[in-house]
């Protein structure tokens, strides 16, 4: 049963795996489909629960709708999945082969598109971004001509589909919960003490709205590759999020010393745990 958004960054969703995270397979070997629409139908529960938000921050939204293209989002889910658990789901067959010698370094070979057991968290938001700006499944349309969208606010309305799948990444790594990961003993927040909830990761892109529509804009029409986008994801766009107060983790090299991520979050929570901060347009 999917109970989070962040499922999705974390697991494969797509075949069903055992109390040990490792896949299923039938008596034919071949991986066992889940239930895709669980995530499909939770994702239509967040961008409507962040609807509400929206209408509210911005007004002229309350007149028009939200459209989903679900074989569009399908789509996107299919490829992302692919590409981010493709190894993975690779080496679960190549165990099944007699006598055969798995390395992980020579995985290359293959030729995947993330060449990587457990992509960083930045690799796998990247990738969701882009496939969600080559389908582009979420639209807003106006319902009445009367209504007057505001000069400085039609980039909402014109990168609709790119805000929705921000905020969507945003969602899903407000419940990634990292206290348990870092390593770092020099933390003065460590050091007054930390409950398990205190410390989880954010995206922020639009800190700044000049240079999130610049973003948006590259998006929208496909300026970046998927190689760019996670690469402009990791230098500095997702960083660790701390209630009690500053993070000391402010950069690339020291998250990567620092935060020890392991293959799954083992407690994903609901989203409404998440929201903390309003969502961006």
């Amino acid at each position: 049963m999917i109970t989070s958004l962040t499922e999705l960054l974390l697991q494969d969703i797509f075949y069903k795996r055992d109390a040990n995270n490792k896949y299923q397979l039938s008596s034919k070997k071949e991986f066992i489909t889940d239930n895709i629409n669980e995530m499909m139908d939770r994702i239509y529960d967040v961008i409507k629960q962040s609807w509400v938000q929206l209408t509210h921050q911005h007004p002229f939204l309350g007149g028009g709708s939200v459209h989903i293209n679900y074989i569009a989002l399908k789509q996107v889910l299919i490829k992302y999945s692919r590409d981010v658990f493709g190894q993975r789901r690779l080496l679960a067959k190549l165990n099944e082969i007699p006598n055969y010698q798995v390395h992980l370094n020579s995985m290359e070979i293959f030729g995947m598109k993330i060449n990587s057991f457990n992509p960083y968290i930045h690799r796998r938001a990247g990738c969701f971004i882009y496939w969600c700006c080559m389908l582009k499944p979420f639209d807003f349309k106006i319902k009445k001509k009367s209504i007057i969208v505001p000069k400085n606010e039609q980039y909402i309305v014109n990168c609709f589909n790119e805000i929705t799948a921000y905020n969507l990444v945003r969602i899903m790594l407000g419940s990634c919960y990292i206290q348990k990961y870092c390593n770092y003993k020099e933390c003065k927040n460590k050091k007054k003490g930390l409950s398990e909830r205190d410390c989880a990761l954010c995206v922020k892109i639009d800190n700044d709205n000049e240079f999130f529509r610049d973003f948006l804009y590259d998006v929208h029409f496909r300026s970046l590759s998927r190689s760019s986008l996670e690469l402009f994801m990791s230098r500095f766009c997702i960083v660790p999020y701390c209630k009690k107060g500053n993070c000391p983790l402010t950069n690339y090299e020291s998250q990567k010393q620092n935060l020890m991520f392991i293959d799954e979050f083992e407690d994903v929570l609901e989203e409404k745990d998440s929201a903390r901060q309003p969502l961006a347009t």
